[in-house]
């Protein structure tokens, strides 16, 4: 199945080092200036009928920080500390953050990072 293409000012690359602990990430490119904390990442599950459906208790948030392109957003899945650093080879700006996981998360092919977006929210109250 083929999703529509929306305009996003951030792209999702896709994940790098897959399986490999401390290494795994997922990379961002920003193609507009943009409030990473209007975005998050889930994990999702690309089933046999080639639709992609998040799973439960797999969300990384991110928090009040504007980037603006030519820049990388790394989500390493593992432990580890915020940053800002540049990338070897060409010199753009990186912002690195860390999703706390103690294992790996895309461990089989069919595991795909989704890209969303706070658009719209319903917040309950307690009663």
């Amino acid at each position: 199945m083929a999703y529509p293409q929306t305009y996003s000012p951030l792209a999702l690359v896709g994940v790098a080092d897959a399986k490999v602990a401390n290494a795994e990430r997922v990379i961002i490119r920003p193609m507009e200036l943009v409030d990473l904390s209007e975005y998050g990442i889930c994990v999702g599950f690309l089933a046999r009928d080639q639709r992609v459906y998040p799973l439960n208790d797999n969300v990384f948030w991110f928090p009040k920080v504007v980037v603006a392109p030519p820049s990388y957003v790394f989500v390493y899945t593992g432990v580890g500390t915020q940053a800002r650093t540049t990338v070897e080879g060409t010199g753009e700006d990186a912002l690195v953050f860390h999703w706390g996981r103690a294992t790996t998360v895309f461990n089989v092919p069919q595991l795909l990072p989704i890209l969303v977006r706070r658009e719209i929210l319903a917040v309950g109250s307690q009663i």
